[in-house]
Parts: structure tokens; sequence; C-alpha cells
């Protein structure tokens, strides 16, 4: 009987803890894909341009600009060049209530205590241990984050390279992994990409 509740609170523990080979916090990665429409002079200065000067644009700029200083790339006011962000989010709220992947219910009886133990490990519309819910976040949200760039030639006003990551909400500062998508964007200026993997830090 020991032997069987320790197996139970092995299993509980592993429930609880979220799906077996989840990401953690410092080891996510996020979806990239990107278009090369022209050659990029990596010699131009970019001004990278607010859509509206609202504190957390200011922020994502600000980490645009660092993340374009670590790939090398020169930023200036006025430039030949301009980059546009935008910043978009699909969360939803989970208002119902949540299945769970571990219950016991106990029944005490006049002669005996009895305890049944159900643990679901496999469900393709429930949680379960090994396929938890789809894009499921913390504190009742749902859904990713994506962070797109455009490069533009103000000469011609042609599109030269343009890009987006996406990444699931592990932590409930979206903000965060917004900013931190900036690095892998800014690497990839001037190349092409599909669906690629890539990891990001949050700061």
């Amino acid at each position: 009987m020991k032997g069987l509740a320790a197996i139970l609170a092995i299993l509980a523990a592993v429930a609880v803890g979220g799906p077996l080979g989840a990401q953690t916090q410092d080891g996510m990665q996020a979806k990239l894909s990107a278009m090369a429409f022209a050659t990029i002079d990596r010699a131009q200065t970019i001004e990278v341009r607010l859509a509206d000067d609202s504190d957390d644009n200011k922020a994502l700029k600000a980490a645009i600009e660092q993340a374009l200083a670590k790939a090398g790339l020169r930023v200036a006011a006025g430039s030949r060049y301009a980059l546009s962000f935008d910043a978009s989010n699909s969360l939803t709220a989970n208002t119902g209530k949540r299945s769970t992947v571990f219950s016991v219910d106990g029944h005490k009886g006049s002669w005996d205590d009895e305890v049944e133990a159900r643990i679901k490990l496999f469900s393709t519309g429930e949680d379960s241990v090994f396929k938890p819910r789809p894009d499921e976040g913390p504190q009742g949200t749902a859904g990713s984050v994506r962070l797109d760039m455009a490069l533009i030639d103000r000469t011609g006003g042609k599109r030269l390279w343009q890009g987006w990551a996406q990444a699931p909400v592990q932590t409930s500062d979206t903000q965060a992994i917004t900013r931190a998508l900036a690095d892998p964007l800014a690497g990839h200026i001037g190349q092409a990409a599909r669906d690629k993997l890539v990891p990001i830090l949050l700061k």
C-alpha cells in the first residue's frame, strides 16, 4: 500500500509540474519566418519607426535598436532605411473550469476507507500528462505573442525584407516575450527563413 502511495505521489507531481519535455522559461523557443526581396546594404544606417508612442512601444523600440546593434547594424534618425514593427497577441481568457490530469476520490465507509486515483495519460481533446491543452498559458490565458518587422528603402519606397516571429505564452509578462523576439529577428535581417525554431531569452 505504501508503494502504491509513493507511485501516486510521483505521478501527481508530474501532472502538476507540467507536460513532459515542456520548455522552461530560460529555454524558450520561437518560430521565425522571413522573406528577403532585395540585397541590403549593411553599411546603411536604420531608423526604427514608432507606430504610436505608448510606453510598451517605446520599450519595444529600444529593444529592437539594441538587437540591431547586436546584429552589427547601425541605428540613426533620418536614415535611408526605415524599419517598422508591429506587436500582437492571440491571448484569450479561459473562464471555464479547467480539467485536471490527476484526481483522487476518497470514500469513508463503515468498514474501511476507499481511495480511487485516476490519471489521464493521453487525450486529444483534454489536458493529459503526455498531451497538454494546446497553447495554454498561466493564470487563465492561452495563446501566443508575435512580432512583425519590415525594412523599407525610403529612396524608392521598396520593401527590402520582412520577418515575423511567434512564441507561446509561458509567463504573465507578454511584453518581455515580445521584446525577446527582437534579437532573432534582427539577426535574420536580409535573410529568408520558414518556420525556423530559434531560442529566445527573456530579459
